[in-house]
């Protein structure tokens, strides 16, 4: 039932809010580093797309994590989505 809800609610693009979890993030260019399986990658991808479609602006995407989890930089492709903003205990960006 859950995956059902979260599906609907994804091609709806009712979420106007995302708080993304990471292994690492990297503050200075918002981006990520996942589990390198793409799941929230595609999610906010297709999140988007929907938003996009009903004439919405794209959902805020909020990274949070420990400040052991802040890095210089993070391995990152083409596909990978950008945080609009990173929150841990010692900073937030931007």
């Amino acid at each position: 039932e859950m995956a059902v809800a979260l599906d609907d609610a994804t091609l709806a693009g009712e979420m106007d809010l995302v708080i993304v979890p990471a292994l690492m993030f990297a503050p200075a260019t918002l981006m990520r580093l996942g589990r390198g399986k793409g799941f929230y990658d595609r999610f906010l991808a297709r999140l988007d797309v929907a938003r996009r479609e009903r004439g919405l602006a794209p959902s805020f995407k909020l990274g949070v994590g420990f400040a052991e989890q802040m890095a210089e930089a993070v391995p990152a492709e083409a596909h990978d989505i950008r945080m609009d903003a990173i929150v841990s205990p010692v900073a937030t960006c931007p």
